[in-house]
């Protein structure tokens, strides 16, 4: 009776070998599954992030639940896994969505502010087209973050947003220039921006931290009994 008890411990144990190796490989493709996913959400929140009155904040949380439901379904066959493999991929899924929606915002603002003042100009200058006046406005928003703030990339953006989030843009068809700015001024901005993280983070975390869950009903059952 003893030595069937070991066969069966050892070939429990062997099952957990396998499926401790080839769990660890799905864990990585859900991870990927929701860099993937967090592609086109992450494009979305873009968007989101710049509505009035900080409405986008739900649907960070919203997407959040959204992405880590993917990791979810495409890990649980390989639960229970490892905590530390959870919060590291999880990091990563994070990173992805989030720094995607923020790197589009930094990328689009140029180009939102040209429009902006396109449709505030009534009368255009002299010899000059809207497509001319879209061009200068973008060049004219990219050299002020380079000359006073080091570059045009998402820090130089950051510091701009946080120390001032103006920029006051002449026509000569207009007696005072037009004021360009996001749609949240300086600490606000540092608040929505650190508040879309926490709530991308609490949406995805929420569902891949059941993936560490070692419930198994059937993986108790084969365990032999201990006397």
């Amino acid at each position: 009776m003893g030595g069937m008890d070991a066969e069966v411990a050892a070939s429990v144990v062997d099952e957990e070998r396998e499926a401790a190796t080839g769990g660890g490989v799905r864990w990585w493709v859900a991870v990927g599954a929701g860099v993937v996913i967090s592609v086109p959400l992450g494009w979305l929140l873009s968007y989101g992030a710049s509505l009035p009155f900080m409405l986008g904040l739900f649907f960070f949380a919203l997407f959040g639940l959204v992405v880590g439901a993917v990791v979810f379904r495409v890990g649980v066959a390989a639960r229970p896994i490892p905590t530390t493999h959870i919060k590291v991929g999880t990091a990563v899924v994070i990173i992805a969505c989030w720094g995607l929606s923020l790197g589009k915002e930094v990328n689009d603002f140029p180009l939102d502010m040209a429009d902006y003042v396109i449709r505030a100009v009534q009368l255009l200058p002299d010899g000059m087209t809207s497509d001319d006046l879209q061009k200068d406005v973008v060049e004219f928003v990219g050299r002020t973050l380079r000359e006073r703030y080091g570059g045009d990339g998402v820090l130089a953006y950051s510091r701009w947003a946080l120390t001032s989030s103006r920029m006051e843009y002449n026509v000569a068809t207009m007696t005072n220039p037009i004021i360009l700015s996001p749609a949240q001024h300086r600490w606000w901005w540092g608040f929505r921006v650190l508040s879309c993280a926490a709530l991308l983070t609490f949406g995805i975390y929420s569902q891949t931290s059941l993936l560490a869950d070692a419930s198994d009903p059937q993986r108790a059952a084969r365990l032999p009994a201990v006397e």
